[in-house]
């Protein structure tokens, strides 16, 4: 993979590009990163302000499929206790991991804009940064769509 300079990280990063270049130091020096308290408690939301699609979408099939089996396995009446396991299991897993996860989403992004060339700051700027459209469209699905469906299937 190619490696990023310092300023195409803080560029392709934006806002708060000084917080992850130190964590991401950490985890270069075989350090944990540390704990991301943006990623634990907002998760697939910080994804998406986060640009990062492509961990979203696999992230929402991941939890989506273990819900779906657990519906299956229950027939149709999982233990609330359950629906909380997983509740709390994915945060803790977005805290735990969500730099990690960053990381290697803007090592990649980085490295694919390196084929066409040294990536400008226009291009790196445009790839990554941060984005609210993403959460408000996954805020609006939740309240229209996901939460009356929760809802009527209670």
């Amino acid at each position: 993979m190619t490696v990023a300079t310092p300023e195409q990280l803080r560029t392709f990063v934006g806002p708060r590009a000084d917080y992850y270049l130190k964590r991401w130091q950490r985890l270069e020096a075989s350090k944990a990163p540390g704990f991301n308290w943006a990623a634990f408690f907002f998760g697939p939301y910080w994804l998406l302000y986060r640009r990062m699609f492509r961990t979203f979408w696999i992230s929402l099939a991941v939890i989506g499929g273990i819900t779906v089996l657990l519906v299956l396995a229950t027939k149709g009446d999982p233990p609330r206790i359950l629906d909380a396991f997983i509740a709390i299991a994915t945060t803790i897993f977005f805290g735990r991991f969500g730099t990690y996860l960053y990381y290697l989403h803007t090592r990649r992004k980085i490295a694919l804009l390196s084929l066409a060339g040294e990536p400008d700051s226009q291009r790196l700027t445009r790839a990554g940064g941060v984005g609210w459209l993403g959460v408000l469209i996954f805020l609006l699905a939740n309240l229209v769509v996901f939460m009356p469906l929760e809802m009527a299937l209670r």
